[in-house]
C-alpha cells in the first residue's frame, strides 16, 4: 500500500493591528467644585506618534457635551512624579516633564469649535520617552472678568523671552495682571506664570516676534484639571 505524504506549503503570518488614538473624557464640574478628575489610562509604544483626542462634557447625569469657551488655553503634561519634584535641591517644574502641551500652537493641542481637542504627541519627541512610569493631566484656564486697560497702554516683546515687558505708561500691578491671568498679545492668548515686578510679566510662551508698543488685553480666568491618570510607555524594537 502506498502511502501519501501531505506537506503544508503555507507559510507563518503576521497580523498587523492598527492601534487606534487614545481618547480621554476630560470632565468639566459646573454642579461641584470638588469633582474628582476623571481618570484613565494613557498607553503608546515609545516612538509611535499618537493624536489623543479629547472629549470635553459636565458632571451632570446623564453628562452633557461641554463648549470650552473661546480665549481659553489648554495645557497637558507627563510627568514622572506630581507636581514640583524636588531632586538634589533642585525644583523641577514643566522643564522636567517628559511631554508638556500648550493649545497655543495647533500642532501641540488642536482646539476646534466643537467639544473636543487632540492632543499631538509626535515620533520624534516619543522616541525619547523613557520606559518609566509617569502620570498626566489636563488643565484648562477659561477667562472670566476683562481688565480695563487704559487708552495708549502697550508693551514691549522680544522674540525667545517668555518675559512681557510693560511700555511707557503700562504698570502690570497696576492693571492687576498677576498669575492666573490670560493675556492676549500678538494674535495670541497666553497664561500669566508670575508677576515679576511692575514693568515685566512671565508667561507660559516665548515664540513671539520682537515688537515694541503692541497693544494686549488682559482677563481673570478660573483654572481646572479636567482629567489625570497614568501614562504608560511600552518598549519598541525597531528606532
Amino acid at each position: 500500500m502506498s502511502r501519501r505524504h501531505h506537506f503544508s506549503h503555507g507559510l507563518p503570518g503576521i497580523l498587523g493591528v492598527i492601534r487606534s488614538n487614545p481618547e480621554v473624557i476630560a470632565v468639566f464640574p459646573e454642579l461641584s467644585a470638588t469633582i474628582i478628575p476623571h481618570a484613565q489610562e494613557i498607553r503608546l509604544r515609545r516612538g509611535d506618534s499618537a493624536d489623543i483626542g479629547v472629549q470635553f462634557q459636565n458632571d451632570a447625569d446623564p453628562p452633557d457635551a461641554y463648549q470650552i469657551p473661546g480665549g481659553s488655553v489648554l495645557r497637558w503634561a507627563a510627568k514622572i512624579g506630581f507636581g514640583q519634584t524636588e531632586r538634589e535641591g533642585v525644583v523641577v517644574g514643566n522643564d522636567g516633564a517628559l511631554l508638556v502641551k500648550r493649545s497655543y500652537s495647533a500642532d501641540e493641542i488642536e482646539m476646534p469649535t466643537s467639544s473636543r481637542a487632540v492632543i499631538h504627541i509626535g515620533r520624534e519627541e516619543a522616541l525619547s520617552l523613557p520606559l518609566t512610569f509617569a502620570v498626566w493631566d489636563l488643565e484648562a484656564t477659561m477667562p472670566t472678568t476683562p481688565l480695563a486697560i487704559p487708552p495708549g497702554a502697550t508693551a514691549v516683546l522680544l522674540a525667545g523671552s517668555d518675559v512681557v515687558i510693560a511700555g511707557p505708561i503700562t504698570n502690570w500691578e497696576a492693571l492687576g495682571a498677576r498669575a492666573g491671568c490670560l493675556i492676549t498679545i500678538q494674535g495670541r492668548t497666553v497664561l500669566v506664570l508670575e508677576r515679576l515686578s511692575q514693568a515685566h510679566l512671565r508667561v507660559d510662551f516665548s515664540g513671539w516676534t520682537t515688537a515694541v508698543a503692541v497693544t494686549f488685553s488682559l482677563s481673570r480666568s478660573v483654572t481646572k484639571t479636567l482629567a489625570s491618570g497614568p501614562f504608560v510607555v511600552e518598549g519598541d524594537v525597531v528606532l
